[in-house]
């Protein structure tokens, strides 16, 4: 398991460390396809497949939500990994606080790294359209609350599997609550982002 996390943690770092060239072109077909997203409107739901998804990375460690979450950013279907990476994002959390022996260890490294590398793409994407952000939060808690996380199950821990999604809803009540000011601020700041790198 060490020689794994070791490789998983060189190649995140390789592959960030390569990706910085053509930062630029990369941010723009990145917005393109996120405003493509966001132009269609869709009304976000948890179908079969994406259920069946997630109830196969519960049986296993908070790393491989956000290794799926990645495949499926990779493969343009943003919305979905947005899905996964905050379903594992709630039970990496849940992790940290329920089990002693998880954090820091070397499963905890290898989610802390693959959600600093991967997340970023994804808030980046939700930060897009508020309305989306606020859908896919609606999605994972509702998800998380009726299905519990397999590999560590929360019958003696009800309270503190419920912290990290209680979290997580009241960020959805802030964005909700604050709805124009975080969407400037958000187009802001993307705004920067793109003039930065050109």
């Amino acid at each position: 398991m060490k020689y794994l996390a070791t490789v998983i943690i060189l190649f995140l770092t390789i592959h960030t460390c390569v990706g910085q060239k053509g930062k630029n072109q990369d941010y723009q077909a990145f917005y393109k396809k996120a405003d493509s997203i966001n132009k269609l409107g869709k009304h976000l739901i948890l179908d079969n497949a994406l259920t069946s998804k997630l109830k196969q990375l519960d049986k296993l460690l908070p790393m491989e939500y956000y290794s799926s979450a990645s495949q499926l950013l990779e493969a343009n279907k943003f919305e979905e990994a947005s899905i996964v990476y905050y379903v594992g994002y709630l039970r990496h959390k849940y992790c940290c606080i329920a089990k002693s022996n998880y954090a820091p260890n070397q499963d905890w490294a290898v989610a802390e790294s693959m959600q600093a590398s991967f997340g970023k793409n994804i808030i980046l994407f939700l930060k897009t359209n508020i309305d989306t952000y606020v859908s896919v939060i609606n999605l994972v808690t509702d998800y998380c609350q009726k299905n519990d996380y397999l590999l560590l199950p929360n019958q003696k821990n009800s309270k503190l599997y419920n912290s990290p999604i209680e979290t997580l809803v009241n960020l959805k009540t802030d964005f909700l609550k604050n709805k124009d000011n975080y969407t400037k601020q958000w187009n802001e700041e993307r705004g920067i982002l793109l003039s930065t790198l050109k």
